[in-house]
């Protein structure tokens, strides 16, 4: 989630100044005769082409990465420490705060749950860079535990995402099972298509987003939980 909270930031700046430069920038131009009278004679050419662009338009708007980890513990484990929204800020150092705000529908009264009557829930998440801060909500839109939890946010900058734990059996020199789980963590943002043509063109920056700084956040999950687990046993 690491990664997630630092693009969610800086392409939510990024954002922020562009609009706002167009914004300002439109009145001047549409005042322009030249743009009024084009506007006219391409305005049903532009709608007629537009269902047939929207969908490449999208895919152009997307930011996807992932990164993968083994844990050397189950996947249950993995998954209830990862669904404990409010532990995140222990393996991510950007994020602040992450509250629980009620569930999925529950202003209709009708809340929705999984297919193991696990309600879906609607968090709020707070990051901070330098001084700088970033909320957003989000919604989980899938539970399946122990093994798949997927999220999309309903406010701030347009992201959704997936965890996925899957048991990996192994086996020792004794010949006796080891239980290793592997997490994948996946997320794909919609952005301004000028952000994600950059990030698209600069195989550096996805590397580094997905090798270092997602990479970091999974390792240092996997050391937290890994350190909890053991002082537990000692315990009992």
């Amino acid at each position: 989630m690491k990664t997630i909270l630092i693009i969610i930031f800086i392409i939510s700046m990024l954002s922020s100044v562009l609009i706002s430069c167009a914004f300002q920038a439109l009145p001047a131009y549409i005042s322009l005769q030249h743009y009024r009278t084009s506007f006219r004679t391409t305005s049903v050419t532009l709608l007629a082409n537009n269902d047939i662009n929207e969908e490449e338009e999208d895919t152009k708007k997307l930011i996807e990465c992932s990164a993968s980890i083994l844990l050397p513990f189950s996947e249950e484990v993995a998954f209830d420490y990862f669904s404990d929204l409010t532990r995140q800020p222990s393996w991510c150092q950007y994020l602040t705060d992450v509250r629980y705000m009620g569930f999925v529908n529950e202003d209709d009264a009708t809340i929705i749950t999984t297919d193991d009557d696990i309600p879906l829930r609607v968090s709020q998440w707070t990051v901070g860079v330098k001084g700088l801060s970033f909320s957003w909500t989000a919604n989980d839109t899938r539970i399946s535990r122990p093994n798949l939890i997927e999220w999309e946010s309903s406010s701030g900058l347009k992201n959704m995402g997936s965890v996925q734990f899957t048991r990996q059996a192994q086996n020792n020199s004794e010949s006796s099972e080891i239980i290793t789980t592997e997490m994948k963590l996946s997320f794909t943002f919609i952005t301004p298509r000028v952000i994600s043509s950059l990030f698209r063109r600069s195989t550096k920056i996805q590397e580094y987003t997905e090798e270092v700084l997602l990479g970091n956040m999974l390792k240092e999950f996997k050391n937290v939980v890994q350190a909890e687990v053991r002082e537990e046993t000692l315990i009992e």
